[in-house]
């Protein structure tokens, strides 16, 4: 039974890095092709940027928002489902 919930908790631990890694991923992947968007639709690079800004304001907002929403419900099986809906 230990070792179950240790590998429950191995398990556990490598969703929530992928989870963390991939939020930094959608965040920050579009810093690195701001000029190519910028000159595809033929606006500034500061405006483009701003979609960055854009999203982390989002994401701020909404993260207490949801957590509140959805704190009655398991924490595991709620992170599993926003993953999907999220990516």
């Amino acid at each position: 039974m230990i070792r179950i919930k240790s590998l429950n908790y191995k398990v556990q631990a490598i969703i929530l890095v992928f989870v963390t890694f991939m939020l930094g991923c959608n965040e920050f992947m579009v810093v690195g092709i701001l000029s190519d968007i910028s000159n595809g639709l033929n606006v500034t690079q500061s405006m483009v940027g701003l979609l960055v800004t854009a999203f982390a304001v989002v994401y701020a907002v909404s993260t207490p928002i949801i957590n509140l929403l959805t704190s009655k419900f398991n924490h595991y099986s709620t992170l599993l489902l926003l993953i999907v809906v999220f990516f």
